[in-house]
């Protein structure tokens, strides 16, 4: 089976990520592992020690990855699916109403993401004609220096 190697200079949480090709190996799919933790045995003199990263033509998957020497020629590729790269298209076609982002919330939605002060200003102010009854209703506009 032929396996991209690649490096991966992005954050895990990147949907597409930026990725360098270093080469192209045939590995074996060892026994006992699953399309989302697959585990390779490449027989090869060397394999370059900067790869972090693999995608697999067959699966049509990305992976992050770890080499082992398991034995002179003889190396086992640990690989982890990437979703996120992995199902890119997908993602990206999804159609979702966003509550909140990084750029843009309203501060007046309490969803638990950020902290409210209340800085309450109160003021004893008398009324010079009183009340009559015990039913009060107070608005209050803008401020000192507000034009409201």
């Amino acid at each position: 089976m032929n396996i991209q190697l690649l490096t991966n200079s992005s954050p895990r949480d990147f949907v597409t990520k930026s990725t360098t090709a270093v080469a192209t190996v045939t590995g074996s799919l060892r026994d006992g592992c699953s399309l989302l933790r697959p585990r390779f045995e490449i027989a090869q003199a060397a394999v370059p020690s900067n790869i972090n990263y693999v995608y697999i033509p067959d699966f049509g998957r990305y992976y992050y990855a770890r080499i082992n020497n398991i034995r002179t020629g003889l190396w086992e590729l640990e690989c982890e699916v990437d979703p996120l790269m992995s199902w890119a298209t997908q993602l990206r076609a999804c159609k979702g109403i966003v509550h909140r982002s990084e750029d843009s919330y309203n501060v007046m939605l309490d969803d638990g993401s950020f902290r409210a002060y209340a800085d309450p200003e109160i003021r004893r102010v008398n009324f010079p004609a009183g009340f009559s009854t015990w039913e009060y209703l107070l608005v209050v506009a803008g401020g000192a220096n507000s034009t409201s």
